[in-house]
């Protein structure tokens, strides 16, 4: 059984920038503070990388960490943890930026559509 050297990159980069963001306070939502770090509904480019590892509020990143240490950590045993990176960003930064150029308006950031292109590579490797 290999060690999913990606997935524990993913989940202690996410909740470090959480923190990092929040100040420390598990209770903030850091939204307004996000500019700091490039992430705006103007800023694609680096807001892009930054899409699927910025999380609204600690249930928000919670969530979205526990689903991919389940799914992550199976799909790694599969594949080698540079592509499950590399699937990883480009989900969820392809994802949001294709959304912040339909819908300019609005803010995107959580690793939901990272998670998805995980679960989409996990069915391409092994359907079932």
């Amino acid at each position: 059984m290999k060690f999913p050297y990606a997935t524990l990159f993913i989940l202690i980069f996410s909740f470090s920038l959480y923190f990092l963001i929040s100040g420390g306070d598990p209770y903030i939502y850091p939204i307004s503070r996000l500019y700091v770090y490039g992430v705006s509904q103007n800023n694609w480019l680096i807001g892009g990388f930054l899409y699927p590892f910025v999380h609204i509020g600690l249930k928000h990143l919670a969530a979205n960490m526990f689903v991919l240490a389940v799914l992550g950590s199976v799909i790694e045993q599969k594949i080698e943890s540079k592509h499950l990176l590399l699937i990883y960003i480009l989900s969820g930064a392809i994802s949001g930026i294709i959304y912040t150029q339909i819908k300019t308006d609005v803010w995107v950031i959580g690793a939901s559509s990272a998670i998805c292109g995980l679960i989409g590579a996990g069915l391409i490797i092994d359907p079932k």
